[in-house]
């Protein structure tokens, strides 16, 4: 239990940290041009990392835009704005059997996907993403 309470007084900082833009850098960010043929692209990312490519399904919601943010860890700002996608993913395991959808939130920004992201403390951490 007293560790509990060291680790958890030692990260409070960390969770402030975070920088969120304010309205009016929402209102005038750029959020570059919406991403195009984003189902065949994210399919052969996808497709690649599966175990039986034939049996894929796929479950695409529709581009919004939205920014990501640093880990408090490194600032917590503003890495950029672009488009986030919401993406299931199903496919056999090697019983035959689906697993089941897996959901992921991509990030697009200047002309590429990044992610999967990460919601934490009003903003998304999104791999690979650096600052605009």
């Amino acid at each position: 239990m007293k560790k509990l309470i060291i680790a958890t007084l030692l990260l409070l900082p960390l969770l402030g940290c975070v920088h969120p833009p304010t309205p009016e850098a929402l209102a005038a960010a750029d959020y570059g041009p919406k991403p195009e043929n984003y189902e065949e692209t994210l399919k052969n990312r996808f497709l690649s990392l599966m175990r039986d490519p034939s049996s894929a399904q796929w479950n695409f919601g529709a581009p919004y835009k939205g920014y990501a943010i640093a880990s408090p860890i490194q600032g917590g700002y503003v890495q950029g704005y672009g488009w986030f996608l919401d993406l299931g993913v199903n496919g056999k395991n090697g019983f035959g059997g689906y697993t089941g959808f897996q959901y992921y939130r991509l990030f697009y920004s200047a002309g590429s996907w990044h992610g999967p992201c990460v919601k934490h403390m009003g903003g998304y951490f999104c791999s690979g993403v650096s600052k605009s």
